[in-house]
């Protein structure tokens, strides 16, 4: 009987342990997409403001 529960025990253990794995995962997981959204909105941000820039420069470089 007492072997039984402390094998009962020993897998709620090692479930909630692997629970915490996973749940660590899911995480970073969404650590690292929001950081690829985030990543990606500032490099729309720079493009939007080269494109802006970039044609007054040209238009500068051309114009007496």
């Amino acid at each position: 009987m007492v072997q039984s529960q402390l094998d009962d025990a020993v897998s709620e253990r090692d479930d909630a342990f692997a629970r915490a794995r996973e749940l660590l995962q899911q995480a970073d997981s969404r650590r690292s997409d929001k950081a690829d959204v985030m990543m990606k909105a500032e490099i729309d941000r720079l493009r939007t403001e080269l494109y802006v820039f970039v044609p007054k420069v040209r238009f500068n470089i051309l114009s007496p």
